[in-house]
């Protein structure tokens, strides 16, 4: 074997071994990677939703916001385009079936913030309720449509017959706000 043939059968070797190691390594680290949690029982199964438009959805500001709304419900969270960055949903309007409430209550379901830092209590969510059967119209975002889904910021929402479902998960919180009994994880 002359040198030049020696050299091209080293090289090749040494190109397979790199090859080998990349895969091995690159494979391995993606099998490392959080997956995303299952949701909990009775969450609804969000491929079964049209994926709507983020960018129809964005009010452009100083603080960038994403929403929707529904014939009943507001419902938005701060837009960051950052893959790692978590934000809670806040929803407000006619929340059905929220516990231990008579019929359809106008209220909030939110995370509490400790501050104004984007520190969270906890990433449990809260409902609260003002007592108003009346509530504000739905206004501010375009309308997300029964069977539709939006998702940005880690998070996705989801309007389904009667209420909607939102969940970050990676994290594996959110909300369902449905007549049969509405319900925070």
């Amino acid at each position: 074997m002359d040198p030049g043939q020696r050299a091209a059968l080293i090289g090749s070797t040494a190109v397979r071994r790199v090859t080998l190691i990349l895969t091995t390594v690159f494979g391995l680290g993606a099998g490392l990677t959080a997956p995303a949690a299952a949701a909990p029982p009775g969450f609804p199964d969000l491929s079964a939703f049209a994926e709507a438009d983020p960018s129809q959805h964005v009010q452009r500001s100083k603080f960038d916001t994403v929403g929707f709304t529904t014939p009943t419900l507001t419902c938005s969270w701060d837009y960051i385009d950052e893959a790692n960055r978590h934000v809670p949903v806040q929803c407000y309007g006619q929340l059905p079936g929220l516990p231990g409430a008579v019929g359809v209550r106008c209220g909030t379901v939110y995370q509490p913030a400790r501050s104004s830092a984007d520190t969270y209590v906890s990433p449990v969510y809260v409902f609260s309720r003002d007592g108003d059967t009346t509530c504000a119209r739905p206004d501010g975002f375009p309308r997300l449509a029964v069977g539709q889904k939006l998702t940005a910021t880690n998070n996705t929402c989801a309007v389904t017959d009667g209420g909607v479902a939102c969940i970050d998960p990676i994290l594996n919180h959110g909300f369902v706000l449905q007549p049969a009994g509405s319900w925070v994880f």
